[in-house]
């Protein structure tokens, strides 16, 4: 006699609850994946609406020899007195922001792609060309416009929280510019051994008009 278990004829098959379970668990994954490229798709259409094909060069503003010394005077002293534990303030305007993208090494990754415009009390405005990636390989894109940050005190050193990023003739979502903060690729890293110890010393940052100010003391009440 075989001891092997039969369906008798003519009997429907009957899904276990397991299988039930593996079933929408597919169908629910399988859903969800589907969409998720569905919204790859669509996010990177809306993005070619605000983006171009060429980059906006951004030429530097190189300083002279002269103006190149007194800055980086400027920067060594206030470095020196934060070192020292000693109160210090630094005031730099946006001429001398692009004379730092010019001529420091450390921001030779904004060199033709950035320039800072003008510094507002509530913000400071960049002109950025910013490389996009895309879903079709080889073909880059260029996101051309004017980023709005607010400079201040972050976790791990002092950064840029991008806040607005506009462009002539175009619409850029702001879901997009949301996403696009969290990349927080505006900041300067605490750990580089040129500036990061000063940097750490800093305990307020502000904007006023035409200038963004630094200093070691506290902000008061």
């Amino acid at each position: 006699m075989n001891d092997e278990t039969r369906v008798p004829p003519g009997t429907h098959f009957s899904p276990t609850p397991g299988c039930i379970i593996m079933i929408l668990a597919v169908i629910v994954l399988g859903g969800s994946l589907v969409y998720a490229v569905y919204r790859g798709i669509e996010m990177n259409r809306e993005i070619d609406l605000f983006t171009e094909s060429a980059p906006v060069a951004r030429p530097l503003l190189s300083p002279s020899a002269e103006e190149k010394t007194a800055l980086r005077k400027r920067l060594s002293d206030f470095s020196r007195a934060a070192l020292d534990g000693r109160d210090a303030e630094l005031a730099l305007s946006a001429l001398d922001l692009n004379y730092l993208i010019a001529t420091e090494p450390i921001l030779r990754d904004f060199r033709g792609n950035t320039r800072i415009r003008e510094i507002k009390p509530e913000f400071i405005v960049a002109d950025i060309s910013q490389t996009l990636n895309s879903l079709l390989p080889g073909r880059p894109r260029y996101l051309n416009a004017a980023f709005h940050f607010k400079a201040d005190i972050q976790e791990d050193g002092l950064g840029l929280s991008l806040i607005d990023i506009t462009a002539p003739d175009k619409e850029i979502p702001r879901g997009f510019i949301e996403l696009y903060a969290l990349k927080r690729t505006f900041r300067l890293d605490p750990e580089n051994p040129a500036f990061g110890p000063a940097l750490k010393k800093i305990r307020l940052v502000r904007t006023e008009d035409g200038r963004v100010i630094v200093s070691t003391s506290p902000p008061r009440d």
